[in-house]
């Protein structure tokens, strides 16, 4: 299953036609908002920032960085790779840098930026909107490409076909489709892909656009798990 995942998340990469992306807006916020108001723990949390930069800005990110954080290198025969993570952890919240720069002058650098989390609450959410705030500032433009990923455990009141119709709804989601997983003994029982028009961040499979994937699994009490992914998932879930 974790092969056909993969090879469908690189097919939608090469397919995908991803439009630029305020950094002001904010589906973790909206998708936090949603859980909570249904009552549901938000378990983990994470918004990955990338973009692409100039060889000539580097220097300047770098230094940006580090002046709160360290970096650590390491190299190999295609990339060279800053890598520095801020363990203040304010409010339970980690955010880490990468600084990819390829051997392959064909490939441009790029700057990835990660802000996680395990919790959620009104004050958890003013550190983390200081966070994004601060990383749109001072090291992305208006270029980058934001990834939400949000999980939370469900029961057994409610099944996740309720689960998904009541997000459907709640977030006016179109172009709605279902993968069922036939695999016998895998975790994962479905995954949804849909499209809200709210959020600009999006890609295109065959003309349809899509930016919201949720994958259901089960844990060991067979209640399930969401993982909701804005415009898709890009870590293993």
């Amino acid at each position: 299953m974790k092969k056909i995942i993969l090879v469908a998340l690189l097919f939608l990469c090469l397919t995908t036609n991803t439009m630029a992306q305020d950094i002001e807006s904010d589906e973790l916020h909206d998708i936090a908002t949603f859980v909570t108001e249904a009552n549901m723990q938000v378990e983990e949390w994470e918004v990955t920032w990338k973009e692409t930069i100039s060889k000539e800005d580097i220097e300047g990110m770098i230094a940006t960085i580090s002046k709160d954080n360290e970096f650590t290198v390491t190299v190999d025969n295609d990339v060279k790779k800053y890598l520095a993570e801020d363990m203040h952890k304010k409010g339970g919240i980690t955010v880490s840098y990468e600084v990819i720069l390829p051997n392959d002058e064909a490939y441009p650098p790029e700057l990835i930026a990660v802000i996680k989390g395990n919790s959620w609450n009104k004050s958890i959410e003013a550190i983390y909107q200081t966070e994004k705030e601060i990383l749109g500032h001072q090291l992305f433009t208006d270029s980058v490409k934001a990834y939400t990923c949000l999980t939370t455990q469900g029961d057994a009141i409610i099944d996740s076909d309720g689960f998904l119709e009541g997000f459907a709804n709640y977030f006016n989601i179109q172009q709605q489709h279902t993968q069922l997983d036939t695999i016998k003994n895998s975790t994962h029982k479905k995954i949804f892909y849909g499209y809200n028009p709210v959020w600009v961040h999006s890609f295109s499979i065959n003309g349809t656009q899509m930016n919201v994937q949720v994958a259901v699994t089960e844990n060991a009490d067979e209640h399930p798990k969401y993982t909701i992914g804005t415009p898709i998932l890009i870590n293993e879930y």
